[in-house]
């Protein structure tokens, strides 16, 4: 009896035994096969992502009608399986643009004949990162120069024109301006401006003269420059020319102070009877704003520009005249009107300006 009892309870402590090991060797397999299924799960990670590259016609700095390649960076957008936040940074020989949110980038003047490597970094808030590489080889950028410029209104009926002549070395000599009303067919010029330059290539006066029988549609003119030893015009003086003999008659003056991108900040016109003083604020290398003072500081009047991003006709080509809208000549931009119509090289050939004031301005460019 007491070897049956032993014999059963060996047999029943054997099964507890075997049901452990059995339980035991199940949690190990589920142990296993659940981690084989997190290995071939794929890691959370930014989706792949591609970089479009192309060149763009951009502004010279300080270089009146000549263009440089400008690259335009676009690219498609990174997402992370978790959906958290992605920034990217741009490296183009350093880095160049961090935490960007758009998907677009411009590289500035790269030069002519040239090759653009980089690399476009996407990352997201939680760490994880992918990348795309870009290149694009550029060649010699066109030159163009504004040729004509002609102003019409149906409302106010009057069309004018200028036309554009350069020097062998390139330089706006003189341009001719006509006037006529809108209907006529034939324009008799009404002023010519000339410029003169010294052996360095500075510009040291700019001259409106008559068409010869005093009928001239604007008042003539004599602006003459003076320069510091950096090259930056200091004073700009101003003389009426009409019915007068040399000497002229000295109209008024324009001191100027600059910023260390040589761009005017500060610019004070003196006359016999008044002072003002004009101080410029920039953005992207476009003159946005014009505060406005007299002579003991008491504010009147501020000027306020708005820009597209095609290039300005009429960058850097006649400067620092007294007739001539500083933003017009230096803002790379131009300003944004209610219709553009560029050329397949992004030039401005028409803005149309619609309403009470009706304006519509055309352009024709030639190469050089």
């Amino acid at each position: 009896m007491q070897a049956a009892l032993t014999l059963y309870i060996y047999t029943e402590i054997t099964m507890e035994i075997t049901t452990i090991f059995k339980t035991y060797i199940i949690i190990l397999l589920s142990i296993g096969l659940f981690a084989c299924q997190r290995n071939n799960e794929p890691n959370p990670e930014l989706s792949p992502f591609t970089v479009t590259a192309k060149p763009i016609l951009g502004v010279a700095d300080l270089k009146p009608t000549q263009f440089v390649y400008d690259i335009q960076l676009t690219w498609t957008k990174a997402k992370a399986t978790i959906g958290d936040s992605i920034t990217y940074s741009v490296v183009y020989k350093d880095t160049l643009a961090k935490n960007l949110t758009d998907t677009t980038l411009i590289i500035p003047n790269v030069g002519n004949n040239s090759t653009v490597s980089g690399i476009v970094i996407a990352k997201s808030s939680q760490g994880l990162s992918a990348s795309a590489q870009f290149s694009i080889t550029v060649g010699t950028a066109p030159k163009f120069r504004i040729k004509s410029w002609s102003v019409e209104s149906s409302t106010f009926r009057y069309y004018t024109l200028t036309k554009y002549h350069y020097d062998s070395l390139g330089r706006l000599d003189y341009f001719i301006t006509a006037d006529a009303k809108q209907c006529c067919t034939i324009y008799k010029a009404t002023q010519r401006t000339v410029l003169k330059y010294n052996q360095i290539g500075q510009l040291i006066s700019v001259e409106g003269l008559p068409n010869g029988d005093n009928t001239g549609f604007y008042e003539n003119y004599l602006t003459t420059y003076e320069y510091d030893g950096s090259g930056n015009l200091t004073l700009a003086k101003n003389y009426s020319t009409q019915y007068q003999q040399p000497p002229q008659k000295l109209g008024s003056m324009i001191q100027y102070e600059y910023n260390n991108e040589k761009l005017p900040i500060k610019a004070t016109y003196i006359s016999s009877s008044s002072k003002e003083i004009d101080t410029y604020t920039y953005k992207n290398d476009n003159l946005i704003q014009i505060d406005r003072t007299d002579g003991l500081g008491n504010s009147y009047s501020s000027i306020f520009y708005q820009y597209d991003k095609n290039p300005n006709p009429f960058y850097g080509l006649i400067r620092f005249t007294e007739y001539t809208d500083f933003s017009v000549t230096f803002s790379k931009n131009t300003h944004a009107f209610q219709n553009i119509i560029t050329d397949s090289n992004g030039l401005i050939v028409k803005k149309v300006s619609t309403g009470s004031n009706d304006r519509t301005e055309t352009f024709e460019y030639e190469s050089y």
